[in-house]
């Protein structure tokens, strides 16, 4: 019965995307950003990125999921609160906040979450909560852990990137944004401005399916990195590779202005040296890259080099920053990145 559970999920992962469609085109606001309802949307993430920010913070990241999607990379099965659908899991901080910066709740009892989604607020303590509050174009974010906060007002643009849309399974996008706000650190506060990426995705994963069935169920995937790098005050670069239990590699770049965003599916390379071994709460080890690059033919051509502010929290795996060198569009670029990366092989 399992496996045969198994092949249909398999199967749904072959509906035909439909991500590329949207490619040149502007934010449509009336777009869902809304939680978790009913079967096929029962999970969503609402992610923030800021790479680029001053020393000592580097990079910030709010990067949660709401319920439990049920993939391989992204399971996070020892935190969960009360049941995988009551749960919700953040990683939010800088490289100068205290302690761990990853926590799960229940959704039911510690979270705040509009059905419209404009307002998603996680935690109920004063000294560690995240709220975002949403009416496009106009997102505003504050996250406070122990003596550090930080408050964003962000402006989204036009410009939309579209990572997957497989209709009543799979949507998710990326809106490249302007933002100001202040770090307050203790007693120093500082001002902080330039681009930001707002993020959202909500899909249907096994555990749309009866629990006794669902926890025998996840949808294999072996590695996954996902990397934003600011290019000037008006592009980005995003970044991203997906290993899929048995040997399947995706591998996209998306270069993007306010002119839109542009999707590259060949002719990239990706590689890794130097690792490091980080233990995970739940015991497993993985390994992160020191040094690694990027290159996308006729394009781009990235080295970066890891910082030490890895912290975990991001599905199975780890959020950080890195410093990077190299050439985009023939113009030399360099600067500070935010790092996804998970490693389970």
């Amino acid at each position: 019965m399992y496996r045969y559970l198994r092949q249909v999920l398999q199967s749904l992962l072959a509906i035909p995307d439909r991500s590329s469609r949207h490619d040149g085109r502007p934010f449509d606001p009336r777009t869902p950003f809304t939680p978790p309802s009913g079967r096929y949307r029962n999970w969503a993430h609402y992610g923030v990125m800021v790479p680029g920010l001053p020393e000592p913070y580097r990079a910030f990241g709010l990067m949660s999921i709401v319920g439990t999607p049920g993939v391989e990379v992204f399971a996070n099965d020892w935190a969960i609160r009360t049941t995988p659908r009551d749960t919700a899991y953040v990683v939010s901080g800088t490289n100068a906040m205290p302690g761990d910066t990853f926590a799960s709740y229940s959704v039911q009892s510690e979270c705040e979450l509009a059905p419209d989604g404009s307002v998603v607020r996680f935690g109920t303590v004063a000294w560690d909560w995240t709220v975002l509050t949403r009416s496009h174009p106009r997102y505003s974010l504050k996250r406070s852990v122990g003596h550090v906060t930080v408050e964003l007002e962000i402006s989204a643009t036009p410009t939309v990137t579209w990572f997957i849309d497989i209709p009543r399974f799979y949507q998710h996008w990326s809106l490249m944004c302007d933002y100001t706000g202040t770090i307050t650190d203790g007693t120093r506060t500082t001002q902080i401005s330039g681009l930001a990426n707002v993020e959202y995705a909500s899909g249907s994963g096994p555990n749309a399916l009866p629990e006794a069935v669902a926890k025998h169920l996840t949808v294999p995937a072996e590695f996954f990195t996902y990397q934003v790098i600011n290019l000037d005050g008006d592009s980005q670069l995003l970044l991203t590779q997906i290993l899929v239990a048995g040997g399947g590699t995706l591998r996209t770049a998306y270069l993007r202005d306010r002119r839109g965003s542009r999707r590259i599916t060949t002719g990239i390379g990706y590689a890794m040296g130097e690792p490091t071994t980080r233990t995970t709460p739940d015991g497993r080890e993985m390994s992160l890259p020191g040094v690694w690059g990027w290159h996308v033919d006729g394009h781009a051509s990235i080295r970066a080099t890891g910082a030490a502010d890895w912290r975990y929290g991001l599905g199975a795996g780890f959020v950080g920053s890195f410093d990077y060198t190299g050439e985009v569009a023939g113009r030399a670029v360099q600067g500070v990145g935010y790092v996804e990366h998970i490693d389970l092989r």
